[in-house]
């Protein structure tokens, strides 16, 4: 029980379905993150400068970076394997280096995957304890 009463003292608690509950702050700014990097990562599939395609990987790979760090309690079943996906390709300190084909479909398949992602970190106020 050691795992649940850090969980609680870091300001998560266990719920029914499994999911941690996260602070109202915690939650909306992590969904505000992930919105915001899906949506970059949606428009990085226009041609942009080179700048704005860096400043993408960094912002999706510490999103996902985030998000790893909320699923470390519950590595599966939860959407941690999604957000490992993602961060290795977007991975600023070692890139990948695709050709611009790929990185558009890479880019959309990210999106879709931190949207999805908003479904998973979400508890309904009937589930809490």
């Amino acid at each position: 029980m050691k795992s649940e009463r850090s969980c609680q003292q870091s300001g998560f608690r266990p719920t029914v379905s499994g999911l941690f509950y996260m602070s109202p702050q915690v939650r909306i700014t992590f969904m505000v993150v992930r919105c915001l990097a899906a949506a970059l990562a949606f428009y990085a599939t226009a041609r942009q400068p080179y700048n704005f395609y860096i400043f993408t990987r960094w912002m999706v790979f510490l999103t996902c970076c985030w998000g790893l760090w909320l699923c470390r309690e519950r590595i599966w079943p939860s959407f941690a394997p999604g957000y490992v996906v993602v961060g290795l390709l977007f991975n600023p300190l070692l890139p990948f280096h695709f050709q611009r084909a790929t990185w558009h479909n890479l880019d959309i398949a990210a999106g879709i995957v931190l949207l999805i992602s908003l479904a998973f970190h979400r508890t309904t106020p009937a589930a809490r304890p």
